[in-house]
């Protein structure tokens, strides 16, 4: 005696099967209106209005950007496959506080859809003082 077919492993028919998903394509970004002033890698902190301390917020590519025509300033920052973690605009007058030794970050105080708050950007040290430079820039 022959044994009988074994089911395919996974489960059940194809009749309770979930459809394949296709992954998500974040197109690539295509700014004319803006020229990038400088492109640093980051981690995003966020002071927890509940006094939870700091909240790690993400790691990805931070761009300052200025705008040709009329020249507003903002910083976008994206996780590694194109999610927008960070978009805030830099007001003129804009301060920031330069945090070096082991914290190698940069702290500020920012407006966006959940309120005011206050984030920190953690950088590495050799690209602490141009980052801040630059932001500094930005707010002038």
């Amino acid at each position: 005696p022959t044994p009988a077919p074994s089911a395919p492993s996974g489960g059940g028919g194809d009749d309770d099967a979930f459809p394949a998903e296709e992954p998500t394509k974040l197109e690539k970004e295509n700014n004319s209106e803006e020229d990038i002033l400088y492109t640093v890698k980051a981690k995003y902190y966020r002071l927890s209005a509940s006094s939870d301390g700091w909240k790690d917020r993400g790691v990805g590519t931070l761009k300052l950007y200025r705008h040709k025509t009329n020249g507003k300033s903002r910083m976008v920052m994206r996780n590694s496959i194109g999610k927008v973690g960070l978009n805030a605009g830099v007001a003129k007058g804009q301060k920031f506080e330069k945090m070096g030794g082991k914290r190698s970050s940069v702290k500020f105080v920012m407006k966006d859809d959940e309120g005011v708050c206050q984030v920190m950007l953690k950088v590495k040290p050799e690209n602490l003082d141009k980052t801040v430079e630059v932001l500094e820039g930005m707010a002038k």
